[in-house]
């Protein structure tokens, strides 16, 4: 077995040390590799602590969803929405572009 494995590259070496690995290994599954082991039906699992959930969060998922409970921007945020604070650009006349750049120098 050295023999063959110093004859082989280091790739086909791996390959040859793998497949002799995985024969060595290998198990009959009746086999107990570990008596002292108990059997699984005698193996007791406690149980997980039950989940601890936010009252708040709790009740706001029993709600149910109404059309009116969506973003209504109108409703929510009037200062936003509304159109009295927005002036409208006009671009100015040459005239007055003259009189502001004499009156700054």
């Amino acid at each position: 077995m050295e023999a063959l494995a110093l004859a082989l590259d280091s790739s086909r070496r791996e390959e040859v040390a793998r497949r002799v690995a995985t024969v060595v290994t290998r198990v009959a599954p009746s086999a107990q590799l570990y008596p002292d082991l108990p059997p699984l039906d005698c193996v007791a699992v406690p149980k997980p602590p039950a989940k601890q959930l936010h009252p708040g969060w709790v009740a706001a998922r029993q709600q149910k969803p109404e059309l009116r409970s969506l973003w209504d921007a109108e409703e929510q945020q009037q200062q936003v929405c509304s159109a009295k604070g927005i002036a409208v650009y006009q671009r100015p006349d040459p005239h007055q572009v003259a009189t502001a750049c004499l009156a700054t120098h």
